[in-house]
């Protein structure tokens, strides 16, 4: 399994990092001034999303070596290696308009320590769990069940989204973020900043033409103000969507933190998106020692409804009391038979 691992992260970083696997670079159609427009074609489409039931699948694998103040890694007979796998199904309901939201979510972790030998050494560490949650502002109220305990009820104190709302607080993957920029929390207005940021005439350095429409666009916070950083994102300038995105910390860094590559599909000509793979490098934490983590990450969405008239029983307090229902609503079957549901075009 550790093997597998880390073939998969060779094939990520290798795949997208390598300029040849995007051929020669091509005569340039696209200038600066027509960057700015693609992204704000982008994100009045992500701004339009009213209403949708989707379910979303999350897969981790990661491994990472003991890391130390004063000589990072930690080599030779000392040297401890983490392995982490995450999986998570999250159903996401939500009517913005009315303020009203479902979240379902399952989580299953995994943690496994081994010596310099890639001996185990002791037993791993697994942890699971179920949340639910219901937020109606209208009503004003939010329903909450972790694990099998009783339900919780509230009076609304936070907002549906920003950086304390009650969707972030849920943990569910924010999927405009994908394509744009490392954020997860749901927070369209930091989300709309940075990506602004990030295709302004200004702090644009580069642009190459690297496949039929797409475009990779190089921006600099070059006053090292803001966003510290180069962020790299390839727009396909015919659907206005970011197929792929890569963060640098460090403004002059080949060495990307993170990088993203995201399909996207068409619902009622909205490009909404269908799947992701991620890879990253993260500090993890295991046993009060620290680790240095590279992770690889699979995304798939599987989107039942997008702005239609929700079913009313999706929001009736009856459903988070039905145990059987909620376990029907993960169900991942979606996933791997594609023609019980016709496919749109992507």
């Amino acid at each position: 399994m550790r093997w597998t691992i880390r073939i998969l992260l060779f094939i990520i970083c290798g795949q997208y990092v390598d300029d040849d696997v995007f051929g020669q670079t091509q005569a340039l159609s696209v200038d600066k001034p027509h960057i700015p427009g693609v992204a704000e074609s982008h994100l009045a489409s992500l701004e339009a999303w009213r209403t949708g039931d989707m379910l979303i699948r999350y897969s981790t694998a990661g491994e990472g070596k003991l890391i130390a103040d004063e000589v990072g890694e930690v080599i030779g007979p000392d040297a401890l290696s983490l392995v982490v796998q995450e999986y998570y199904l999250s159903r996401f309901v939500f009517d913005f308009e009315s303020e009203r939201v479902l979240v379902i979510k399952r989580v299953e972790r995994e943690e496994r320590l081994f010596n310099a030998l890639d001996e185990e050494i002791r037993q791993p560490v697994r942890t699971s769990g179920n949340r639910v949650m219901l937020y109606d502002k209208i009503a004003n109220y939010e329903l909450q069940r972790i694990h099998a305990g009783e339900i919780r009820r509230s009076e609304i104190k936070v907002p549906i989204s920003g950086s304390i709302g009650c969707i972030g607080r849920m943990g569910v993957l924010d999927l405009r973020h994908l394509g744009c920029v490392e954020g997860i929390n749901w927070d369209f207005d930091a989300l709309r900043e940075q990506v602004r940021f990030n295709n302004s005439v200004d702090n644009i350095e580069q642009i190459t033409h690297i496949a039929k429409d797409v475009y990779r666009i190089v921006a600099k916070d070059l006053e090292m103000k803001r966003y510290r950083g180069r962020y790299v994102t390839d727009w396909d300038v015919q659907r206005n969507v970011p197929v792929r995105f890569e963060s640098h910390h460090v403004p002059d860094s080949t060495n990307p933190v993170r990088i993203t590559t995201v399909d996207w599909k068409s619902i009622d000509g909205l490009f909404v998106p269908e799947s992701a793979r991620m890879s990253r490098r993260s500090i993890a934490t295991h046993a009060d020692r620290e680790f240095h983590l590279r992770e690889e990450t699979t995304v798939d969405v599987h989107w039942f409804s997008l702005n239609t008239e929700l079913p009313a029983e999706l929001f009736a307090e009856a459903l988070i009391h039905d145990r059987k229902k909620l376990d029907e609503m993960l169900n991942t079957d979606v996933f791997e038979d594609p023609s019980k549901e016709d496919r749109k075009d992507k």
